[in-house]
């Protein structure tokens, strides 16, 4: 439905949609769509009708959209618990995934749950930086681009520098290792579970976590084993597991822009 809109009526709309989805993540989404999808019959009926959206629904989106916002229902406490244990989950999710390719399985549980709770920082603090700038008015300058790209670096440069100091001064006395042939078992349990969670749940969302837990998967389950080990530590095998690795997450990113997409044209 959105492909029917004009350009101008297009850009109203898609503001109106990226500052309604990033008010905060806890909303429930289907209220969330219900609404877009109304906001968007509406400027499209106005356009058939000659109308542009600005003038259909006011010249002030942003007082518009938080009228509507206010009430929607506000968020319960276990809905919030549920979406941040998802957050959470997906970080812990992907370091293990990281751990499953290495030549040993360690990880060490307090590790998992500070990466996991930076993750979740970052994701909040993302929608908020987002949410609060689609309806800027003032027209950046040379300069205030540059600052604006400083800061970018700067603040990628803190959140990077804080993984390394997580991994740096979290106690390695709670590592644990996963010996042989236990951590196979356990590889083979976590893709199974990712796979059912993924078919059971919401295949049309989550189906993009399945390439890369079977590459990943089946690299860890490879260099676990005697033949694989001895590739591994070559420079062929060290060069197979990077590509392997870069392959299985652009297929993931390829595959959550398609999804992202996909739900937005709906």
């Amino acid at each position: 439905m959105r492909d029917k809109l004009e350009d101008a009526n297009k850009d109203y709309y898609e503001k109106l949609l990226t500052y309604i989805r990033t008010v905060e993540f806890f909303y429930d989404e289907d209220e969330i769509e219900s609404l877009l999808y109304a906001i968007l019959s509406d400027i499209v009926l106005a356009q058939e009708h000659g109308e542009a959206a600005a003038d259909y629904l006011g010249r002030d989106p942003k007082e518009m959209a938080d009228s509507l916002i206010s009430k929607l229902e506000k968020p319960k406490f276990q809905t919030k618990l549920k979406l941040s244990g998802y957050i959470v989950g997906i970080s812990l999710f992907f370091s293990l995934l990281g751990e499953l390719a290495a030549l040993e399985f360690n990880f060490n549980p307090i590790l998992l749950l500070l990466k996991g709770f930076l993750s979740f920082i970052i994701v909040y603090l993302t929608f908020f930086y987002v949410h609060k700038n689609v309806y800027s008015h003032s027209t950046p300058t040379k300069i205030k681009r540059l600052l604006g790209y400083f800061y970018l670096w700067l603040i990628s440069s803190c959140v990077m520098g804080t993984f390394i100091l997580i991994n740096l001064f979290t106690p390695k006395n709670l590592d644990f290792t996963i010996p042989n042939p236990f951590d196979l078992i356990f590889i083979g349990i976590l893709m199974i579970a990712v796979l059912g969670y993924v078919f059971l749940k919401n295949p049309d969302k989550l189906y993009a976590f399945l390439p890369i837990t079977f590459i990943i998967g089946m690299v860890g389950i490879y260099s676990k084993l005697a033949f694989g080990k001895s590739l591994f530590n070559s420079t062929k095998g060290r060069c197979l597991f990077v590509v392997a690795m870069i392959v299985g997450y652009l297929v993931f990113s390829v595959l959550n822009r398609i999804i992202f997409k996909t739900q937005s044209d709906k």
